[in-house]
């Protein structure tokens, strides 16, 4: 009986000990592995998250178009415009909504704009069915798009508006990627409004 309760303590002890072992060695392992679990991760830059995609092409700032006002940030919309931003609108909108209404729309007037929107809605859908490119030479390219803005504004009951258009795209090629740096609407689609002039509504003077 005490030879037995003897070899079962031997045993047990070993067991113990290889147990111990190879916990000393994973322990090891995962010390030296690259990209190890406790190796700090490097934030995100402003502005820049996971939906960023990087505009190595003129037609990849639509996608970031989309994007940052599907989420209701308007980052990534920000981001996409070139520092020399302007708009233009159509003489239609121009005239019911007042010239006074679009002049000077640098980049800041449309950042205020769009961040006036996202905070007045509670879903935005964007799209740009057809695109085509008009011109493209070296860092600038020009696009003419159709559009299609759909909001559903925060009210009693929620109020859906449709807007649709066609506008002129003015892209340039910085340190940054593509830009966009100019936007003049071409074409109405009625009865829809146009993106324009939800744009005009929405501007503060």
């Amino acid at each position: 009986m005490g030879t037995r309760v003897m070899q079962a303590g031997i045993v047990h002890k070993c067991r113990s000990s290889a147990f111990t072992m190879w916990l000393r060695i994973c322990f090891v392992a995962v010390l030296f592995t690259p990209g190890c679990l406790f190796e700090p991760r490097e934030a995100e830059p402003p502005g820049q998250g996971s939906s960023w995609v990087v505009p190595d092409l003129p037609t990849k700032v639509f996608t970031n178009l989309e994007s940052g006002l599907e989420e209701l940030t308007g980052a990534n919309y920000e981001r996409s415009l070139g520092d020399q931003f302007t708009f233009i609108a159509l003489s239609g909108d121009r005239t019911e909504l007042g010239q006074e209404v679009y002049e000077g729309w640098t980049r800041e007037v449309e950042v205020a704009v769009v961040q006036k929107l996202v905070g007045q809605a509670s879903k935005i859908e964007v799209e740009f069915p057809v695109v085509t490119e008009v011109t493209g030479q070296g860092d600038f390219s020009q696009f003419d798009a159709t559009y299609v803005l759909e909001v559903i504004f925060i009210s009693v009951p929620p109020a859906t508006i449709t807007y649709r258009g066609k506008s002129r795209f003015d892209f340039r090629r910085g340190g940054r990627g593509w830009e966009l740096i100019r936007w003049e609407d071409i074409e109405a689609s009625p009865p829809d409004p146009t993106w324009g002039r939800l744009r005009g509504e929405l501007r503060d003077l």
